[in-house]
């Protein structure tokens, strides 16, 4: 009896999730999805100066704890959570 096939079957390589830049339950992550909270109401009702003073405001602190490596104050993180509720949905 002759073989089918002459060469060896080839493994299929394993699909890995892409690589995340952040985690979405990491600080830097809720401080994200607020930015995009506030693109999403600028989007809907219109740039107003408080929420660009705001936007300027959450970049700041994505900067301070994505490329500076500092830890956020809780002063800051309590202002956060208040600009959360303002624009959420």
């Amino acid at each position: 009896m002759k073989p089918t096939k002459k060469t060896a079957a080839k493994r299929v390589a394993k699909k890995r999730p892409a690589k995340r830049a952040y985690r979405s339950n990491s600080v830097l992550g809720k401080l994200m999805q607020l930015k995009y909270r506030i693109n999403d109401w600028r989007d809907n009702n219109g740039n107003t100066d408080n929420a660009q003073n705001d936007k300027e405001i959450v970049f700041e602190l994505i900067n301070k704890a994505k490329y500076n490596d500092e830890k956020i104050s809780k002063s800051d993180m309590k202002m956060a959570n208040q600009l959360w509720s303002l624009y959420e949905g």
